[in-house]
């Protein structure tokens, strides 16, 4: 018993800190326009939604990135992939971009608004989350068919959170939190 407290302190205090040693490295990527977010869907397949329209496309984990085309021409605010298949894009003009092929292709969906979209969370194909400006909250329980509005207001929401199929939250500007 003492022994194994022993190795148990030895572990904490030493290989603790390794994890606070982690280094960040930058990685090139083939474009100079503005990355604004980013999502991996498994350890290889990972996206970045980029300020000019385009997206970037990861197949080995982030070593190597390529441009594939979005579908559209509109700012992108932000990526999600609820799995390894289906993935959405929202942005400016209320653009959404959906794949349903892994990001081999993207097609342009049925938006609520034309209101610019900052945050989009699916928890699976069907069932998910866009918000953006005027405090708009949509919800869709079929891919992006339809949408239901869920809040609207004056300012920007910008990104989901959900600890809980019940219970989820979006932050915004003017120091807001649904």
């Amino acid at each position: 018993m003492k022994r194994g407290v022993i190795l148990l302190f030895f572990i904490t205090i030493f290989c603790s800190p390794i994890n606070l040693l982690a280094q960040w490295v930058p990685i090139p990527v083939p474009t100079i326009q503005g990355l604004v977010a980013i999502t991996f869907s498994d350890t290889l397949h990972g996206f970045t939604a980029n300020s000019d329209g385009s997206l970037l496309e990861s197949v080995d984990g982030g070593i190597n990135w390529q441009v594939v085309p979005s579908g559209s021409s509109d700012l992108l605010g932000d990526i999600y992939f609820p799995n390894v298949t289906t993935g959405y894009c929202v942005g400016n003009n209320g653009i959404i971009v959906k794949t349903v092929n892994t990001g081999n292709t993207w097609s342009v969906i049925n938006s609520p608004t034309t209101n610019v979209l900052r945050g989009v969370f699916f928890f699976n194909p069907d069932t998910g989350f866009i918000c953006g400006q005027q405090e708009g909250i949509y919800r869709t329980t079929n891919g992006g068919t339809t949408w239901i509005q869920q809040n609207s207001g004056s300012y920007w929401l910008r990104q989901f959170s959900f600890p809980s199929p019940q219970i989820g939250y979006c932050a915004g500007d003017n120091h807001l939190v649904y």
